[in-house]
């Protein structure tokens, strides 16, 4: 068993099996399953940079982002403006939720779960 805090979750993540190495078996696991992915807008989906507001995805990325939305659930998740980060995203069929007030909203589903923080 992995330990605690950074360590212990390196630690966890180091052992975690390659999905490339192990993509049959991973493809059997999800058989009746419709996984979703989650990925942070800053330093995921763009590079890191000084100013947030430089951070822009790329048109690669976008398109590899709008391709994997055609197959499972994708989720952005970031510390931004929801609203912000759908315009930066420029990808419809994505679920995006702002930490800093807590909403989930699907572009094309409307609110799935809204809870404002003040």
């Amino acid at each position: 068993m992995p330990g605690t805090g950074v360590h212990g979750l390196m630690q966890a993540i180091a052992e975690l099996p390659d999905a490339l190495a192990k993509s049959e078996e991973l493809a059997g696991g999800l058989v009746g399953r419709r996984p979703a992915v989650f990925c942070d807008y800053d330093g995921t989906l763009t590079p890191i940079v000084d100013r947030p507001q430089d951070a822009r995805i790329s048109p690669q990325m976008r398109d590899a982002v709008r391709r994997l939305a055609a197959r499972c659930p994708v989720c952005v998740v970031s510390g931004r403006d929801r609203r912000d980060v759908q315009e930066l995203m420029g990808v419809d069929d994505l679920v995006v939720t702002a930490l800093d007030e807590v909403a989930i909203e699907a572009l094309d589903r409307g609110s799935l779960e809204r809870a404002s923080m003040v």
